[in-house]
């Protein structure tokens, strides 16, 4: 029974971490719990995030340290200059609390968060310019390191598909280039045979012409 008691504990303390970006929060009374030094950040990323502002707040209602929450504004402000998906950090940050974690903790999962946004940032980046697909790389790239592959894979992989898109792109050059050389040939063809009629009626002109200027001097004969 005890056990069920504790697993049930457990997963609400889960659930009110996952929707604590939900609630709402006093901005003021946020910084007036901020440190001295950390309060022009907190104006400048809680005030644009309700997700930050509510992370913040379940920080300080667990008492996590001044270099805890900086490190955590830091990352949240790199992110906003980025165009990074800030929720990633505030998920990462409330699952942290809810399982208990030390400030180290969270600050060494935030670090590696953030090497692996990078990372996928730049991975994405070598094939599209468009922002959704490079966006689903990112989340797949992401992805598959938190599931253990590692940054060495990933970028031979890249290098294999770099490979496979300058082979597709050499093929479509030559296939471009034999369509080029087969409309070149209709189009001699086609010109080789107008000029072909054309001389042909003028051979059938001029022996009908001759034949006019011969007959009569046949018939006279």
């Amino acid at each position: 029974m005890n056990k069920i008691i504790v697993a049930s504990i457990f997963i609400f303390l889960a659930i009110l971490a996952a929707d604590v970006s939900a609630q709402q929060v006093d901005i003021q009374e946020l910084i007036d719990q901020t440190p001295a030094e950390l309060k022009n950040q907190v104006r400048e990323t809680a005030t644009v995030s309700k997700e930050v502002a509510a992370t913040l707040q379940n920080m300080y209602q667990h008492n996590y340290s001044k270099e805890t929450v900086g490190n955590f504004l830091n990352k949240v402000e790199q992110y906003q200059k980025q165009g990074y998906p800030i929720n990633d950090l505030t998920n990462n940050v409330n699952k942290g609390i809810a399982n208990r974690a030390s400030g180290q903790q969270i600050s060494n999962n935030l670090n590696q968060m953030e090497e692996r946004q990078e990372f996928a940032a730049r991975f994405a980046a070598q094939f599209t310019n468009r922002t959704q697909v490079r966006h689903q790389i990112q989340e797949n790239v992401k992805a598959a390191m938190e599931a253990g592959m590692q940054q060495e894979h990933l970028q031979e992989l890249a290098i294999e598909m770099d490979k496979d898109r300058d082979r597709d792109r050499d093929r479509d050059r030559d296939r471009d280039l034999d369509k080029d050389k087969d409309q070149k040939q209709d189009r001699d063809m086609d010109q080789d045979q107008t000029r072909e009629r054309s001389t042909g009626h003028g051979s059938n002109r001029n022996s009908k012409s001759y034949e006019q200027t011969w007959s009569p001097i046949c018939c006279n004969d």
